[in-house]
């Protein structure tokens, strides 16, 4: 069943499918931990039902954001919350990322940001359902491929954002350095004070040197067990 879910920012509401992948908490802390300017050219990869894109467009002004995702029936979900908050200046491209340039010159870009599938594909699945395997592991596009297509993509100087696993934090940067990239901001994230961290936030810049900043710890509840992660509001003035 679909439904219209509020985003609790801004009047922004996502419309999501009971049967469909349905955006988690990471997607929201990718959305927080993104910035850009107003002259912005964005693409969200692997970009799901929208909601990092939808989630951004609130708290940075931009030019364009371009949502690209290859299952159809995401895609659509996806076109239809950027219709329902009249966001113009988004477009859903519903293909493969590796068919980007059909859509996106290279070195035209700002900012890439992505949530990609985590696990590798390993010849097994932890579901007989095809829709979820594409979200979750590497089936359509790889991490290697994801950085290499983001490199061809920005502009000298552009920002690479990514939310992954803890587990591939090191395999990330080993990619980001082979193609050009160099971390710039590292966050890392914990379910509580108690636990080991099971996911990171980067940021990667394209021609950058050597230097990075590591964020405070994000924890996603407090010690009595609480939720308190939230949507990020206000605009980013730069």
């Amino acid at each position: 069943m679909i439904r219209l879910d509020d985003l609790q920012i801004d009047n922004l509401k996502i419309y999501q499918d009971d049967t469909l992948y349905n955006f988690s908490t990471d997607a929201v802390l990718l959305a927080n931990f993104v910035n850009f300017s107003s002259k912005s050219i964005v693409v969200d990869f692997c970009s799901g039902n929208g909601v990092v894109g939808i989630l951004a467009s609130s708290k940075n002004f931009y030019k364009k954001i371009y949502l690209i995702e290859i299952q159809e029936n995401l895609a659509k979900l996806a076109q239809k919350s950027v219709e329902y908050n009249k966001l113009e200046n988004i477009e859903v491209i519903n293909d493969d990322l590796l068919n980007i340039n059909n859509y996106i010159k290279n070195e035209s870009v700002d900012v890439v940001m992505v949530n990609p599938p985590y696990r590798k594909q390993d010849n097994h699945f932890i579901s007989e359902n095809e829709h979820f395997n594409i979200c979750n592991y590497e089936i359509k596009i790889n991490l290697e491929q994801i950085i290499n297509k983001s490199n061809k993509l920005l502009k000298f100087g552009g920002k690479l954002f990514m939310v992954n696993d803890i587990n591939r934090l090191e395999e990330t940067i080993i990619l980001l350095n082979k193609n050009n990239f160099k971390v710039k901001t590292l966050q890392i994230v914990q379910p509580n004070i108690n636990k080991n961290a099971n996911v990171f936030l980067l940021q990667a810049t394209k021609g950058a040197k050597s230097g990075i900043k590591v964020l405070p710890t994000q924890f996603l509840n407090d010690e009595n067990g609480n939720y308190i992660v939230k949507v990020k509001k206000g605009k980013n003035e730069r």
